[in-house]
């Protein structure tokens, strides 16, 4: 997924949130010399919306933040990367594929990491088509 793309994601959820959509997060709270991924798109303190309850319907829980990683064709550790960020820098983690054929590469990632138990106690993120997260965010409009 281009820049642009990302920033056109962006833009939606701008439309479906009041809080802060932040686009390239760097995680500020690692302590030095800490590996620290830069998240695509980041919401923190997730305000109630419809957006923030279809999230909560879905992941059966309350939720706070969203850590968003956008998928292209990066290779298998790139999606691994991706996955493992998204799920553990958000209350809800959401990575978004551009096609079924790379949300099935996605999901392959996810049953070896559930296989392993590799996040232990951490939900692992939703993997959603770009259609399918516009869909999310259209059906949360106000």
């Amino acid at each position: 997924m281009t820049e642009t793309e990302k920033h056109e994601l962006a833009e939606i959820l701008r439309g479906v949130v009041s809080e802060t959509v932040q686009e390239g997060h760097k995680l500020s709270v690692l302590p030095p010399g800490v590996y620290a991924p830069e998240i695509d798109i980041f919401i923190e303190n997730l305000l109630p919306t419809a957006f923030k309850s279809n999230l909560e319907a879905r992941a059966g829980r309350t939720i706070g933040s969203v850590a968003i990683e956008c998928q292209g064709d990066g290779s298998p550790k790139h999606r691994l990367g991706d996955i493992v960020n998204a799920a553990l820098h958000g209350d809800v983690g959401i990575v978004i594929c551009d096609d079924e054929k790379h949300r099935e590469r996605c999901l392959r990632i996810v049953r070896y990491l559930r296989h392993h138990n590799i996040l232990r106690g951490r939900d692992l993120p939703f993997i959603m088509t770009l259609t399918e997260f516009i869909r999310l965010c259209k059906d949360s409009e106000t």
